[in-house]
């Protein structure tokens, strides 16, 4: 990186409009996950679009969490979760994953998996992970996760976030 590069790089993004910033990224379509994992509780779980594989060898992934989630101290706690990935057939489960306030397993079919994080049972696929690391970058934490279970039934279409909206690949 030549010195220039660097100089703009350390410089703060004055002026930067953060609902600008937000509209500009939701232009970019992802999929949509809910994590879950075993809280002292009961079962803890939130909707995140923020999520990537890092490594196949070792297997590694991380999602982004608010640092102003309720959920996310219970999940960062358990220190194992499950990324559940969501199909069209998903998109009630993710909708009442992000939603505050309310008792989001009610009437939502899952079973414990190998690390007892939940599976939920409408996810088209899943990631058991235990939790390597957390780094804290701005208003989020990046939650790094060792992949240590899989499972995919691959039937139906995924369900995507865009423009600030679900939407299903289905034509």
């Amino acid at each position: 990186m030549s010195t220039q590069e660097l100089e703009r790089a350390e410089t703060p993004a004055e002026g930067i409009d953060p609902a600008q910033l937000r509209q500009v990224m939701s232009a970019y379509p992802t999929g949509i996950t809910v994590i879950t994992a075993a809280g002292p509780d009961g079962p803890v779980g939130m909707t995140a679009n923020s999520f990537t594989s890092v490594s196949l060898d070792p297997p590694l992934v991380l999602f982004c969490a608010a640092l102003t989630s309720s959920t996310w101290p219970s999940i960062r706690d358990a220190e194992h979760f499950t990324v559940n990935l969501m199909s069209a057939r998903g998109r009630e489960t993710a909708q009442r994953f992000a939603t505050s306030g309310i008792d989001r397993y009610a009437g939502v079919a899952h079973h414990a998996g190998v690390t007892g994080s939940p599976i939920l049972s409408d996810a088209d696929s899943h990631l058991e992970c235990v939790l390597e690391s957390t780094h804290v970058l701005g208003d989020h934490a990046v939650a790094i996760g060792r992949v240590v279970g899989v499972g995919e039934r691959g039937t139906d279409s995924p369900l995507i976030f865009h423009r600030s909206k679900m939407h299903s690949t289905e034509q």
